[in-house]
This record gives C-alpha cells, structure tokens and sequence, in this order.
C-alpha cells in the first residue's frame, strides 16, 4: 500500500480517521521535523493494520489494529516507557570510559545514526572495548 504522512502530536499520538494512536515516548521531538509515514495492511488473518514509520521506508515505530470505531486512542503499552531516555545516559556512561569524552561521543552519535537498530548492541561492544 502507499504511504500517507501524518504530524506526531505533542502527547506521543498520531490522528488516522478521527483516532489517536500511540508511537513511541519521544517520537515527538520539540525542535524536530515531526512527521511519520502511515501505512494500512492486512495481516493474515486480514485484519487491517496500522503501520507507522519515520520514513515511508523505515523503521516501524508502531503497528497498531486499525480501530473501526471513532474518538478511541489506541495505545501500545510499551509506548509508555522513553527507551532514547535509557540509551542516552547508557551513552554518556560509554563515552566517559574513553579518554577523548567528545571524540568519543561524536563516534557514537554517527554510529547511532548509522546503525539506529542496534544502538544497545553497539554501546555493549564500545563499553567492552573501552575496559580492555
């Protein structure tokens, strides 16, 4: 299915056909472009799905039943929790081990971005290799 791009509200939600639903605690970013990608597909048992990503063809943020009924917020519960919150301190604590702090935090701020799927993993490896 296409895409169609909607604006990720201050309180985390994004509105599909008169709907909130939930996307990760800090999708919404103050200073940040805040849009997503939507997509409806039909699972396997054709139930239609709401997919949202950042990008049409990126990572999925939220995969949510679609909600025939209106005025409904549908949420994940894992939404509640800010995982970047988690990774951000878990990167500072990486980044003081090396003797550079800033060379450090700029290395793994470009390998976040490159590699954003496995941020934890690739802190897990730094840490590692700054103790050795």
């Amino acid at each position: 299915g296409s895409s169609i791009t909607r604006t990720v509200n201050k309180d985390n939600t994004v509105f599909y056909k008169s709907n909130r639903y939930s996307v990760p605690l800090g999708t919404y970013r103050p200073k940040g472009l805040n849009t997503v990608a939507i997509e409806i597909k039909e699972d396997t048992n054709d139930q239609k799905r709401l997919i949202i990503r950042k990008q049409p063809d990126g990572e999925i943020l939220a995969n949510h039943p679609l909600e025939t009924s209106t005025g409904k917020l549908i949420k994940n519960k894992n939404h509640g929790r800010d995982r970047s919150k988690g990774i951000q301190s878990y990167k500072e604590t990486v980044a003081q081990q090396f003797k550079d702090l800033e060379l450090a935090s700029r290395y793994i701020d470009i390998l976040m971005e490159k590699y954003p799927r496995y941020k934890r993993d690739q802190l897990a490896v730094l840490q590692k290799a700054a103790l050795e």
